[in-house]
């Protein structure tokens, strides 16, 4: 019964934080590939010939399937504000079962209850993530270690798990990066883990064929060590303190990395308490946590290649070149589960030796405090880039509703999504 409340309070929760985090006019904004990809697509070939249709070289199950129901269910000038609260209410499951899962690895449930809740408080998360298809993918990677971690009771629950990594991989494909914790964690020859397993495999195998046979265009390039460390530091330490990205910029002219590092550092006790303290496999999460948030960010910033991720090079300042990019938005999320990690170690250890655990849980339940408040206030000073967009999606259907009525349904018109971008769709499709 505990857990049921605590499961539903955390769904309600996240639920609400998305709703909360981002201004009211900006659910009415469709963003970036929830228009020109998802929407398109679906509307021109339909849910079936598009559901697992490569684009940028991966594939995007739970975007396709989401917004072909959106589709399905809401009128098209519904179809930005119907996305956003089915990614809220989507986002607060994640974060339940992402609570769920962890009771293996985490037994202290406060601490479980902190993981769940890093999920609906990283303030970078509001700039561009929350409330959209396209960037949904953020909240599976999230969720895909808690995934190859828990340990089934029960064949039927172990395919409904198995079944879950499969979409989670087949939504993100960063996923794939995590079969290199395969050798470590298969020790165990748990029977009931195999289906996770399995699907993880299942779900890379099509990624990879995805990437070869639809390959995106390539952009990437090799950005050194320095540049990487640095991105690192900015976008996934930074934004937890100082989401405002105008901001970032002001403290890294005037204080450089010195904040960040200090972030950083933080992270690394937590690290080092769960190497000390921690179970075997406590200690292989936090190193898996630890490598995750490094390898997610440098593999996005790598792919992107772009010259606003040379952190490192001396022709223009750190702090000119891309600031809150959402690459640091997963890899924050696997850095702060460190601290809920190292609480339960600690409360594990006092426990392990018969000794009086109030010390530690008072120690571990004040740093899981410290992690979410500061997070909950940066939260409310972060940007939504919605705003980008001045024209909202309902407002914007309407009109070409009107100007249809005098054109033929194979005439286009051109709605405005974000980021500066646009969709273009037929009368036909408009006035369906």
């Amino acid at each position: 019964m505990r857990d049921l409340v605590i499961l539903i309070a955390l769904v309600l929760i996240g639920a609400a934080s998305c709703l909360i985090r981002v201004p009211g006019p900006h659910h009415d904004v469709v963003w970036a590939e929830d228009g020109e990809i998802f929407l398109a697509e679906n509307l021109q070939d339909g849910p079936v010939a598009t559901l697992f249709r490569g684009y940028a070289g991966y594939q995007h199950l739970v975007p396709r399937i989401g917004s072909a129901l959106a589709i399905a269910f809401a009128n098209l000038d519904d179809y930005a504000r119907v996305t956003f609260v089915m990614c809220a209410v989507l986002t607060g499951v994640i974060g339940a079962a992402v609570y769920w899962l962890s009771a293996d690895v985490l037994v202290w449930v406060p601490a479980r209850v902190a993981v769940a809740l890093i999920t609906f408080t990283l303030p970078l998360a509001t700039q561009e993530v929350i409330g959209n298809w396209a960037d949904i993918h953020t909240y599976f990677l999230w969720l895909t270690p808690w995934l190859l971690f828990h340990r089934p009771r029960s064949w039927p629950t172990a395919i409904a798990w198995g079944l879950l990594t499969f979409v989670a991989v087949m939504t993100e494909v960063q996923a794939v990066l995590f079969l290199a914790a395969m050798p470590f964690l298969l020790r165990r020859r748990e029977a009931h883990s195999m289906p996770i397993w399995a699907g993880l495999l299942a779900g890379s195998a099509i990624q990879v064929v995805t990437t070869l046979t639809a390959p995106r265009e390539s952009t990437a390039s090799w950005l050194g060590l320095s540049s990487l460390a640095r991105g690192w530091l900015i976008n996934t330490m930074m934004p937890m303190l100082v989401a405002d990205p105008d901001q970032v910029r002001r403290v890294l002219a005037s204080t450089g990395l010195t904040i960040p590092i200090v972030v950083a550092a933080c992270f690394l006790v937590a690290f080092v308490i769960v190497l000390i303290a921690g179970s075997p496999r406590q200690r292989l999460l936090a190193v898996v946590l630890l490598v995750a948030s490094a390898a997610i960010y440098a593999a996005g910033a790598t792919v992107a290649g772009s010259w606003w991720f040379r952190y490192g090079d001396g022709d223009a300042p750190m702090w000119e070149r891309a600031i809150n990019i959402r690459y640091g938005v997963a890899a924050g999320m696997m850095l702060a589960a460190l601290v809920p990690v190292a609480a339960a170690a600690l409360v594990r250890r006092a426990e392990f030796r018969g000794a009086p655990v109030t010390a530690a849980k008072v120690t571990g339940a004040a740093a899981m405090v410290a992690l979410i408040v500061i997070f909950s206030l940066a939260s409310t000073r972060a940007v939504s880039v919605r705003g980008w967009v001045t024209s909202q999606w309902s407002a914007a259907v309407h009109l070409a509703a009107v100007e249809c009525q005098a054109l033929s349904p194979l005439d286009v018109r051109s709605l405005p999504i974000a980021p500066l971008r646009d969709v273009e769709l037929t009368c036909e499709q408009v006035t369906r």
